[in-house]
């Protein structure tokens, strides 16, 4: 499951996940598993969350650090006492390399971009942080609604700033958004017959940043199942992971590949 969790979102690229409104919360929950995935392999990494519902939930971060500190997703048969184990960090030395920012307008998210471009002269491949936006779509949506073209030019320029801090340092960023309907003239779209669904803010959206996926619930089976529909460097469009979860529990199924 870590190996999963870990490499699910590249470094230095923006990441997107959307899914259904009603959804919201497993979005969420997907996010705070690969933070803790990251936080608990690697105790030098740091991570950022910017709320901008108002909505974070310090405590079922928590919980879910604790599952991966008990190693219940790489070892589920050897439950472990977190606190008994020194060669694991601790609960409270993984939460407080999370930093919770709220921001509730554009200018809020630029602001929060500005404390994260501190680049290493040490060069790496691997991620140096983790960058959360929980939900990008309800800030640049209100704005757009107040001024199409002022609202527009905002999320481009935070989508440069976002693309040039997260490759100069090397940052995990990764935004959450719900979906729209979708119709006739989109090119980027889910493969499943009935899934007619796209992110949230437009095309210029898609374009702009490096990696989609859709998350969605299959209506017969109750499986989640994580599709990549865009994937600017890697050609992993179609790919598909499927998982399971029960209140902040998560079961991964299975990687595969749609023909």
């Amino acid at each position: 499951m870590t190996e999963v969790l870990t490499n699910i979102l590249l470094p230095g690229r923006i990441s997107a996940v959307a899914g259904p409104q009603q959804e919201s919360s497993f979005r969420t929950v997907l996010a705070m598993h690969i933070v803790a995935a990251h936080l608990v392999e690697n105790p030098h990494m740091n991570a950022t969350w910017i709320d901008t519902l108002g909505s974070f939930q310090p405590f079922r971060m928590r919980d879910v650090v604790i599952d991966h500190l008990r190693g219940d997703y790489d070892h589920p048969e050897q439950e472990q006492d977190v606190d008994l184990y020194p060669s694991k960090p601790t609960i409270a030395s993984v939460m407080d390399r999370i930093s919770l920012i709220r921001a509730f307008d554009d200018e809020g998210l630029m602001d929060s971009l500005t404390d994260l471009d501190t680049p290493s002269a040490v060069s790496t491949e691997s991620a140096k942080g983790i960058y959360v936006v929980d939900s990008v779509s309800y800030i640049f949506t209100h704005a757009m609604r107040e001024d199409q073209i002022t609202g527009h030019a905002s999320m481009v320029s935070y989508l440069k700033q976002l693309r040039l801090v997260s490759m100069n340092n090397r940052l995990i960023s990764v935004l959450l958004l719900p979906t729209v309907a979708t119709s006739e003239a989109d090119m980027i779209r889910s493969q499943f017959p009935g899934i007619d669904i796209k992110p949230a803010l437009g095309p210029t959206f898609l374009y702009t940043i490096d990696f989609c996926a859709l998350l969605f619930r299959d209506s017969q089976s109750g499986i989640h199942i994580f599709e990549v529909i865009a994937d600017r460097f890697d050609n992993s469009e179609n790919q598909l992971l499927t998982f399971e979860l029960t209140n902040h529990k998560l079961a991964f199924h299975r990687a595969v590949s749609e023909s």
